[in-house]
């Protein structure tokens, strides 16, 4: 995920969800996904005084599954996957 200001990240599998804030920039976190496995990924702008650019991308063994970005004073980027085959 990439953000150009500050920004709320919320990720998570089947098993549990986690947060974390980000100043600016990229972030990236690798976690394990079990056979029938959901992943989602959501980043949120949180300065909403000013437009920015936040964006989110979910890669399975090296390959994009869901990728998605959003611009704006409320932006909101949101991308999910599943496991199933």
């Amino acid at each position: 995920m990439s953000t150009t200001g500050k920004a709320s990240v919320s990720w998570g599998t089947g098993s549990g969800m986690s947060q974390d804030e980000v100043k600016k920039g990229d972030w990236s976190k690798k976690v394990k996904l079990d056979d029938f496995d959901v992943a989602t990924l959501t980043v949120t702008s949180s300065d909403l005084m000013h437009s920015q650019s936040v964006s989110c991308e979910i890669l399975v063994n090296g390959v994009s599954k869901a990728k998605n970005k959003a611009k704006g004073k409320m932006a909101i980027a949101t991308c999910s996957t599943n496991t199933v085959k």
